[in-house]
Formats: structure tokens, C-alpha cells, sequence
């Protein structure tokens, strides 16, 4: 609005009744020596034509009919802050690429008008006036910073604040306190609620511009710093996954001459975890750390992981320590992922009964992603071709794995293979492993 037009006043003051003193008073909380503040509100809003104060809210106009109501005069063209408290402003209506969105939450119309006019040449402006609607307007469309008052009524402006830092939603958006309780005490209070800064009332144009803008800076900042740490993250996760995945591929080239086993461990694994009724993102979990279970045979002599025939006791002893040698290889680390497959990697072997190892736990003592492990670990050796011996057909290897429930598997986990059998089968045939040459008979095979 430009100093000395009367052609058009402040938003509000269009409802106000006369006495554009008591106005401008209102605006400066009630300050009757706050004549600079109240002087600075008269060079943003020009005189209103006397005629326009007269009328009041339904009273007669000069030929007699009675004044428009309050929501025609809105929907007549009234300002977008008016609008806005009203309810006509388009909720949908989204701010321009390069213009930050300042949310205004007051109860008086005037401190509104006076924020508003400060800041619209520069920013989108969104308006509440109660903590409730504010609240609300946050968690429902883009804002960036918020101008909040802190003595309103229902709930204070503290309090506001308190349930917008709670709300991950909205936590991270600066909200500097606009208010004219200027003590020490109420300053403090609105730093430990979660403010970012806390400007006193009566405002300074310079001052509310500077804040703003610089909080605005820092939000910005912190996004980016934000997604860059995410981004980073994300990179570190991809290429900690890859090494699990291409150790667990290096152990299974040590007895398996096409690697696939490992391909099909984690398709089985994360079926039967639907199945089963873990979320997606815990069997998306189990997939991942499914091809580590056997990478502890790296550690395992080649005299024993590559003889052809039947291990005596001693040899027998040797292949059980893989385990262990997967847990210490993989390692104690802070990430769940690590922590899931050195678990998976030490108890893959152990038995629904007892009667596994390397500790023969029983029943629910053994995890959960190695019960699953431990199912589909078999049924992949059964129905895999071997230099020792044919494979088995699917309906083979169900019946033996049915024999086994309550033995060396969980019962709900043979249930959850149950279901997905057809999936089963799907998997088996689409990363099946080369055949083995005829007459080879010293090509080594998989040792459980």
C-alpha cells in the first residue's frame, strides 16, 4: 500500500466502527505510549474516508437498506487476509517457487494487517487466529516459518508452540514469537518451548524483515544439510549392502560353482516373511541379509568344505565353526543390518528341537529370521542338483520338510512355506542353477 493513497485502507480496518485511534491503539496492545508504533501503523495504512467508519456492522446505509453482512462484503473483494479468516481464501492455492510461506497466527485482526503489510511484498502469507487452526494449517500445507503471539485465548502461544515441536510433521519449522510480553521470564519460557526467536511488541519493520529472512536462511540451510546427510546415508546403506551381498556370493563360489543359491536364499526368505506376517520392511530386511548366512565358509580349509565324500568326526567339527567364523567376519556393529546378518550367520543351523548348533537353541530362542533361513536353506539343497546326488522334486522336498516341523523347523514357519509353494517353485525354476557335467564326480558340492 502506498503512503498517502485514500483510495484503500487495512484489511480489517474496513469492519472496524469509528475511531481509527482506538484501532491503531489495538494494534500496539492497548499501549497508549507506544505513539511510535501507533505512528508507524498510520504511514502503512491511509486516513479511511469518514463515511466508510460510520457504518457498523447491519446498519443502515445512506438510502436506508441495511449493509451487507460480513460475508458478502468478503466475497466482494475484500483483502486476501480477510479472505483468508474468513474462509474464502482457495486452501488449495500453492505459494510461487521462489516465495517462502510465513504463516500469521494472531486473534487481533490489526496485528495481522500490520505483519501482513510488512510482509507481502516478499513472501506468501497464510493466516490462523487461535493455536488450534494454526496447528492445523501447518500439518496441512507447505509453511516455512511462523509468526506466532503468545497471549491468545483457548490456547497461548506457548502451548502452540509446544504441540508444533511435538508433531514430527512440523518440528523442524522456526516460529519466532510476535508478542508484548517483552520480560525476561517470558522470553525464556518461549526459547524453551521450541522458539526460534521472540520479537517484542510494538514491531520495527527493519526488525521483523531482518528475523525473518535470516531464520528463513537457516531453515533453508538445515533442509539442505538435511538431505544431503540423507542422501549420503542412503549411499552408505546401498554400498554396505552390496559388500554384504557380494561376500555372501565370494562364500558360495567356494562350494557352488554358479553362486545362484544365494539369489534364491533371499527370494525364499522374503516370501515365506510375507507370509509369515512380518512388515514389508522387516522381510525386506530378511532379503537382504538372507545371501550371508554361509559366509563364514570362507574360513573353512578347502580339505574340508571341498571333499567330495562323507566327513569323519573331526572334519564334521570343522565345517560346524563356520559359524562362528561368520559372526566375527561380519562383526559387532551399530547398523541393524550388520546386526541381522551376523545374528542370521551364527544360528542359521540351529534346530526347531534343540538338536542344531553351534549353542542348540530350542523353539523361539532361535531368531526368527534364522528359523525362516534355516527352512528355506534345506529346501534349496534338496531341490538343487548336486555331484553327489540328483535333485529332489518340489513335492519331495515338501513332504520332507512336513516330516520335519516341530523338529529341525517351526511349525508356523512350515505353515508360512505352505502357502507360498507355487511362489516356491516359481523361484527355483527362474534362478536355477546350471547343470553339473556328466562324470564329473569330483567337483565338490554344498556342505549343510
Amino acid at each position: 500500500m502506498k503512503q498517502g493513497s485514500h483510495a484503500e485502507t487495512l484489511p480489517f480496518e474496513r469492519d472496524e466502527p469509528a475511531g481509527g485511534g482506538d484501532l491503531l491503539r489495538e494494534a500496539c496492545h492497548g499501549n497508549d505510549d507506544a505513539k511510535k508504533s501507533c505512528g508507524r501503523l498510520r504511514s502503512i495504512a491511509a486516513p479511511v474516508p469518514k463515511d466508510a467508519r460510520r457504518q457498523k456492522v447491519g446498519s443502515a446505509g445512506s438510502n436506508g437498506a441495511p449493509a451487507p453482512a460480513p460475508a458478502d462484503r468478503v466475497a466482494a473483494g475484500s483483502s486476501p487476509v480477510d479472505r483468508a479468516i474468513a474462509g474464502k481464501e482457495p486452501a488449495a492455492k500453492q505459494p510461487g517457487p521462489d516465495r517462502s510461506v510465513v504463516l500469521i497466527v494472531d486473534d487481533a485482526p490489526a496485528n495481522i494487517n500490520l505483519l501482513y503489510e510488512v510482509l507481502r511484498e516478499e513472501y506468501e502469507i497464510r493466516v490462523a487466529k487461535s493455536g488450534r487452526k494454526a496447528i492445523e494449517i501447518a500439518g496441512s500445507m507447505p509453511v516455512d516459518i511462523i509468526l506466532l503471539d503468545v497471549m491468545m485465548p483457548e490456547m497461548d502461544g506457548f502451548e502452540t508452540c509446544r504441540r508444533l515441536k511435538q508433531d514430527p510433521a512440523t518440528s523442524s519449522i522456526p516460529i519466532i514469537f510476535v508478542t508484548a510480553r517483552g520480560e525476561d521470564e517470558d522470553e525464556f519460557t518461549g526459547f524453551a518451548c521450541g522458539g526460534a526467536d521472540y520479537i517484542a511488541k510494538p514491531i520495527r519493520e527493519s526488525l521483523v524483515k531482518a528475523r525473518v529472512k535470516t531464520h528463513l536462511e537457516l531453515y533453508t540451510q538445515r533442509l539442505a544439510m538435511e538431505k544431503q546427510v540423507q542422501r549420503r546415508t542412503a549411499e552408505l546403506s546401498e554400498t554396505r549392502l552390496e559388500i554384504l551381498n557380494r561376500l555372501g556370493r565370494a562364500a558360495e563360489y567356494r562350494d557352488n560353482e554358479t553362486g545362484m543359491h544365494v539369489f534364491r536364499m533371499s527370494k525364499y526368505a522374503r516370501g515365506i516373511a510375507l507370509a509369515y506376517g512380518l512388515p514389508e520392511e522387516e522381510a525386506e530386511l530378511l532379503s537382504n541379509v538372507a545371501p550371508m548366512h554361509d559366509v563364514g565358509k570362507i574360513g573353512i580349509p578347502d580339505r574340508v568344505l571341498l571333499k567330495p565324500g562323507k566327513l569323519d568326526r573331526e572334519e564334521w567339527q570343522c565345517i560346524q565353526t563356520h559359524c562362528e567364523i561368520g559372526r566375527k567376519i561380519i562383526g559387532s556393529h551399530p547398523s541393524r543390518l550388520l546386526q541381522a546378518a551376523a545374528s542370521l550367520a551364527y544360528t542359521h543351523h540351529e534346530k526347531w528341537d534343540g538338536s542344531g548348533y553351534p549353542s542348540g537353541l530350542k523353539g523361539t530362542d532361535i531368531p526368527l529370521f534364522s528359523r525362516i533361513v534355516a527352512l528355506v536353506d534345506v529346501f534349496d539343497a534338496l531341490t538343487s542338483e548336486r555331484p553327489y546326488k540328483k535333485a529332489w522334486t518340489v513335492e519331495e522336498a515338501i513332504c520332507e520338510i512336513q516330516r520335519c516341523a516341530g523338529q529341525h523347523f517351526d511349525p508356523e514357519i512350515v505353515d508360512a512355506f505352505m502357502s507360498r509353494v507355487p511362489e516356491m517353485a516359481d523361484i527355483r525354476e527362474r534362478f536355477s542353477d546350471a547343470p553339473f557335467p556328466k562324470g564329473d564326480e569330483e567337483t565338490p558340492g554344498r556342505r549343510q
